[in-house]
């Protein structure tokens, strides 16, 4: 509740950042002018970082460093719009295998998955007609809102993770950037 993490191509490239709220200080978190970073997530504790670099989750410390890669195989698998719920040990995630674009394919692209930062394993948590993307969840980790697309028009759908009972939360909402190379995530600022 004192910083806020976001991207910024300020100093040329594509970093993650820092700022404080008082507005005392804002560092750098990552450096560079070649990759890519979207959808920066404090973890629950505040003192990292997860986000997108390239196509995988990377975290870093919130002091700074290089980070470490968190999904590393399939190589295709492009993971995107880290989220957090009441167990940090699980980092929701939307995921996209193969091909990272298709024009006017409301289908399933994207895939919401669970990565186990015990294991290292990636489990799938969401496989709709329409695709399921950008995760956000319920401080208390019962509520699950992710986006989805119905026909042309994307809308949010949300899931009581206790029973998995869901259905439309909004719809519809602003449209969805399945079909493009989602640069700056699915649905970014969700």
């Amino acid at each position: 509740g004192e910083r806020i993490v976001f991207t910024s191509d300020r100093d040329g490239g594509e970093n993650i950042w820092i700022l404080s709220l008082d507005l005392a200080d804002t560092t750098q978190l990552t450096s560079g002018s070649h990759d890519s970073y979207s959808s920066p997530e404090w973890t629950p504790d505040g003192e990292y970082v997860v986000a997108t670099k390239g196509s995988k989750l990377h975290m870093w410390h919130r002091t700074g460093g290089s980070g470490v890669q968190l999904v590393e195989e399939p190589g295709n698998l492009l993971t995107l719009g880290a989220a957090f719920g009441a167990d940090e040990r699980f980092i929701w995630m939307s995921t996209l295998s193969g091909a990272r674009a298709g024009y006017n394919n409301g289908m399933d692209l994207y895939n919401l998955a669970v990565y186990d930062r015990e294991t290292g394993e990636v489990s799938s948590r969401g496989d709709r007609w329409g695709g399921s993307f950008r995760p956000t969840l319920s401080p208390d980790g019962r509520w699950l809102v992710y986006g989805s697309r119905h026909i042309a028009d994307t809308g949010l759908r949300i899931r009581d993770l206790s029973t998995g009972e869901e259905h439309w939360l909004a719809w519809p909402v602003q449209r969805d950037n399945q079909e493009a190379r989602a640069a700056r995530d699915v649905y970014p600022g969700m």
